[in-house]
């Protein structure tokens, strides 16, 4: 076998055929004729005495030398150096090419623990990295790239999908891999509930009056509640294993499997959390005081110690916290851009000058619904506040909108859905009017999803032509408001306000 790589290994001695011996002070240690260059029986090889020509019009064939007797049959290795043989091969006079549309030498990787060898296998006259004679060693052959860990909260899902309140859940709402295992439709009720749960590890977590419920994706079965007693809770963050939420007056971290109790942070006194959205493992969070004024806008991360990164004074209310790539915005009533690293705010915009109600944040690019109901405030950029404007003019907008990575937003007009170009103002689509009266759009794959008080449409999200619509069976009747949608595993799950939460197949 390792005759390929003595072929090889004196540079212009061989390519595909032997144009010449190559001196044998050039030669590799283990290129002995007792050595590896005896071929396994019946395997044709340059040793062996199958005449070839030299691809002249009427050269005689040329036969070489026959090669000695096979060795025993074992695996071959390269051994230590011996005093070197003639070669085995016959020499070829100068210039004379292997025939035309001879087939390239087939090689096995074999086991070795020589240069030699491993040229056999390789194809190569050197290891990676490896210097040429009296040339100075070159940098090591990087490692192949590997694909990063997840974060901790990779899988988590939240209301409104992500961080930036984008309503777009990506391709995983509609691959079926990553679905529930033994998932089937199914309908659950949450004591206390107000609709809002997030989706981490094969689990509902959900908020309400009277604490924090788990729910099973799969059948919907109650795994836990806590804590006992009938004090509120809201889900504030994920990380592996862990859910954190806002209970009384602190910020506990319970185990997701059974809700057993793994951190406790008490927040301070008289204060509650009333506002959070979790950016990788940083959590964004507002508690209000006991009285008017006294709120604090913080950051902690939920990794490593847990402990508290920085903390502001606030004196907003009803608070809407969204982010994305290290940027942070607070909207209630004003809108505040805020250094995500330190917590100083960058630019605070008054609700005359940016009217914004249900912000949605991706990358730089901010949207909000108008707070006079028509039309979008729309920032291309929060690291220039001031080019603010307004888009999508004389449309009556209803509920949060939808943003996708292409810079599309997607809105609920009341009687269809409307998708424009942020970057332009430019109208993409609308849709066929609803025969229900709307619904909350969010983003599945190359799917617009329409949630309803009754069930769930689907849109194409290119052109918004209608793919399919369902009606789930338990809805509350008639809903007071559209649920909360999350979708994965190309199932979704609506929470409404009295505590229902129904699950069933994407349309």
């Amino acid at each position: 076998m390792c005759h390929h790589c003595c072929a090889r290994w004196s540079p212009g001695a061989w390519t595909h055929g032997p144009s010449g011996a190559p001196a044998h002070g050039n030669w590799p240690r283990c290129c002995s004729r007792r050595g590896p260059l005896s071929r396994s029986p019946g395997r044709r090889g340059y040793g062996s005495s199958r005449p070839t020509t030299s691809g002249r019009p009427g050269s005689a064939p040329t036969r070489l030398r026959p090669s000695p007797a096979p060795r025993p049959t074992r695996h071959h290795r390269c051994r230590p150096a011996r005093r070197p043989s003639p070669s085995p091969f016959r020499r070829w006079p100068a210039g004379r090419a292997v025939r035309a549309g001879r087939p390239s030498w087939s090689w096995r990787p074999w086991r070795s623990r020589s240069a030699c060898c491993w040229a056999t296998c390789s194809g190569r006259t050197r290891p990676p990295g490896a210097a040429p004679r009296g040339a100075a060693p070159g940098p090591p052959v990087p490692a192949p790239v590997r694909p990063a860990p997840q974060t901790p909260s990779a899988s988590a899902r939240f209301p409104r999908a992500d961080s930036g309140r984008t309503g777009d859940f990506g391709k995983a709402a509609t691959d079926r891999s990553v679905r529930p295992a033994g998932w089937k439709a199914w309908k659950s009720t949450v004591q206390g509930g107000t609709g809002d749960c997030g989706y981490a590890e094969s689990a509902l977590l959900c908020g309400g009056t009277k604490g924090l419920t788990a729910l099973d994706a799969a059948d919907g079965k109650k795994r836990w509640r806590v804590p006992e007693s009938a004090a509120g809770a809201v889900v504030a963050g994920f990380t592996k294993g862990t859910v954190y939420a806002f209970v009384g007056q602190a910020l506990v971290g319970y185990r997701i499997t059974d809700g057993e109790e793994r951190w406790h942070a008490k927040l301070p006194a008289g204060h509650t959390g009333s506002a959070a959205v979790q950016d990788g493992d940083t959590l964004f969070y507002v508690t209000a005081g006991g009285s008017p004024g006294t709120g604090r806008l913080a950051a902690r991360r939920l990794t490593g110690d847990r402990g508290e990164l920085w903390h502001k004074p606030y004196d907003g209310t009803r608070p809407v916290l969204v982010a994305d790539d290290g940027r942070l915005v607070v909207v209630a009533g004003d809108t505040r851009i805020v250094d995500a690293a330190t917590g100083a705010v960058k630019e605070r915009l008054s609700a005359n000058d940016f009217p914004c109600r249900d912000p949605v944040l991706r990358g730089r690019v901010l949207v909000c619904r108008a707070a006079s109901g028509t039309g979008l405030a729309a920032m291309n950029d929060v690291d220039r506040p001031g080019e603010h404007r307004i888009i999508a003019a004389g449309i009556t907008v209803r509920g949060p909108v939808a943003l996708t990575d292409d810079g599309t937003v997607v809105v609920n007009d009341d009687e269809s859905l409307r998708a424009f170009s942020v970057a332009g103002d430019v109208p993409k689509w609308p849709t066929d009017r609803f025969a229900d009266g709307g619904g909350a759009p969010s983003v599945a794959g190359d799917l617009v999803l329409a949630a309803t008080g009754a069930g769930v449409g689907t849109y194409r999200r290119t052109d918004g032509e209608p793919e399919n619509s369902t009606s789930y069976t338990g809805v509350p009747y008639p809903p007071k408001d559209p649920p909360q949608l999350l979708a994965v595993g190309d199932v979704v799950f609506l929470g409404f306000r009295d505590g229902t939460v129904v699950s069933g197949y994407v349309p």
